[in-house]
């Protein structure tokens, strides 16, 4: 019995030992365009807007995004165009325009690194009414629907992500099914 117990506890340490090591070295991992996981999961940390996500969902969350890195004039996406990413821009800054028949721009707003936005129209399936625009070198974090469906929901994280300026307040998941977005 003495055994047994010896081996179990070797067994738990040399499990934390290996579980620490790989963590310390997943965490310098250069993934997502040279931008460290742990730089966004810092980045994702400090946004008031996510501020009921534990230090897990920003971990779950930072592996998850796509980087998307834009040149200034390069267009996210177009007025009419259905959204389909969740965005969080990360550095830099982006312009809201509405463009007139005439194809001329009316900047209806400007949005700066740590903005949010297309969570709402993305779930809804719902058009863009503006264009959005890169004004400088700015990196967007993007969610697609199908991770936040597949990997986010069942795990609770979405409830965070729902908040000011573009929100829903409530989905319900735990209703005795997987929850499913429409």
């Amino acid at each position: 019995m003495a055994g047994k117990i010896v081996i179990f506890v070797t067994f738990l340490l040399l499990n934390k030992y290996f579980s620490e090591k790989i963590t310390k070295i997943m965490s310098k991992h250069k993934s997502h365009n040279d931008i460290s996981l742990r730089e966004i999961e810092r980045f994702l940390g400090n946004m008031n807007a996510l501020a009921g996500l534990s230090a897990q969902h920003f971990r779950l969350l930072a592996r998850l995004v796509h980087v998307r890195k834009m040149e200034p004039e390069e267009v996210l996406w177009r007025q009419g165009q259905k959204i389909t990413h969740f965005n969080i821009i990360f550095t830099g800054c982006l312009r809201s325009v509405r463009l007139s028949v005439g194809g001329q721009e009316k900047l209806l707003s400007t949005l700066p690194a740590g903005y949010h936005f297309g969570l709402a129209e993305m779930i809804t399936g719902a058009d863009s009414t503006t264009t959005i625009i890169a004004s400088e070198r700015t990196t967007v974090l993007m969610l697609d629907r199908k991770t936040l469906q597949e990997q986010l929901l069942p795990r609770g994280v979405l409830s965070g992500l729902l908040s000011f300026p573009h929100s829903l307040t409530f989905i319900p998941t735990s209703m005795g099914r997987k929850a499913r977005l429409p």
